[in-house]
């Protein structure tokens, strides 16, 4: 990602099976074909610090790609507009089509949405999205805690931790919350 200093992410490729169980307080999967992408942020303005955390899936249920990492922003609106937008570049360049992009940030997707006014503090990273998904078969929908707690356990990790999630090496915690998606 070209985002200099202000950026510092891991990119994570998974293949975690999920049984297709669910109910309307869980992750729901998209349609076949389509790519749902769940965003998540955390702020910690006492620490100073910021993360992100988003989660690809198909309608198996199955990860396709997952990311985590920190970003310098001044607010938790501004690290969950920037959660998105990470998640937006990462759909580009991994050429996906159709895609549902989910959070659980409401002034982000109805900014997104162009149904409030955004705030300036979100205003450019709002316009690079919106500018992406007019090319693009592309939608933004909120989702309540409950249905994206894969993304927000990335972007707590991610605020808590020094250490990134290797490669292949899949933590428990996050192995569990994946499978619990699908099925609490």
């Amino acid at each position: 990602m070209a985002n200099g200093d202000y950026l510092q992410a891991v990119y994570m490729v998974g293949k975690i099976v999920v049984p297709k169980q669910r109910n309307d307080s869980s992750w729901s999967p998209p349609p076949p074909g389509v790519l749902k992408v769940n965003v998540d942020g955390a702020f910690s303005s006492s620490r100073g610090i910021a993360a992100f955390g988003v989660i690809a899936r198909d309608s198996s249920g199955i990860a396709q790609f997952w990311w985590c990492g920190k970003v310098k922003v001044s607010s938790a609106c501004a690290i969950e507009a920037w959660a998105l937008r990470i998640a937006c570049n990462s759909v580009i360049e991994a050429d996906y089509s159709q895609v549902i992009f989910e959070s659980d940030n409401q002034v982000v997707i109805q900014s997104v949405q162009g149904r409030i006014n955004c705030p300036w503090e979100i205003y450019t990273v709002v316009e690079d999205i919106k500018t992406w998904a007019k090319e693009r078969n592309w939608s933004f929908t909120w989702a309540g805690r409950m249905k994206n707690k894969a993304a927000h356990w990335l972007a707590s990790y991610s605020i808590s931790s020094c250490s990134s999630i290797q490669l292949g090496c899949i933590p428990l915690d996050f192995d569990s919350i994946l499978r619990k998606d699908c099925n609490s």
